[in-house]
């Protein structure tokens, strides 16, 4: 890692920057709900494809809000991240990662889905279905610069992928 930072940036780790929401929703109380399952991010590219509603949903779920990031943890080398673009509610193998102070969720979610991250995440996990927990991806290292930093990083990243 850089010895000399440059200005105003932190070393710090996921689990100083980030906790995961743990709000539970029955999706049969609200089954008009949009829903969100690992099915419908399509894997690396942080792209919703398709929703489905909470009335189709075979179990508990996480509520999340416009904004929030969702980080699939099952099969991490999937890399499933997305913001969410609208409230709804979202499987039990999502983490949920509101938003706070200080962060710009869309640098949060272009950290998430970096190779790094992605070998990180999958380094944590055994068996037949892989799961990691954020106890463990909490470890995980990160540079974090000041938040209008933050916001020039993503317009950046943002720039490149329309080019390419």
């Amino acid at each position: 890692m850089i010895e000399k930072l440059p200005q105003g940036w932190i070393k710090t780790t996921l689990g100083e920057v980030v906790e995961p929401a743990r709000e539970r929703a029955l999706p049969t109380e609200m089954p008009e709900m949009r829903y969100v399952g690992l099915e419908h991010i399509e894997p690396q590219t942080m792209r919703l494809l398709r929703h489905g509603f909470a009335r189709d949903a075979r179990s508990s779920s996480l509520r999340f809000s416009k904004g929030d990031v969702l980080y699939g943890k099952m099969r991490p080398y999937l890399n499933k991240v997305w913001v969410a673009e609208f409230d709804g509610l979202c499987s039990a193998e999502f983490l949920v990662f509101p938003q706070r102070d200080g962060l710009d969720n869309q640098y949060l979610a272009a950290r998430l889905n970096e190779e790094y991250f992605v070998a990180f995440a999958n380094g944590q996990v055994s068996g037949e279905r892989p799961r990691v927990d954020f106890d463990k991806l909490a470890r995980f290292p990160i540079l974090l610069p000041p938040f209008a930093e933050q916001q020039r990083i993503v317009v950046k990243l943002a720039a490149t992928f329309t080019a390419l």
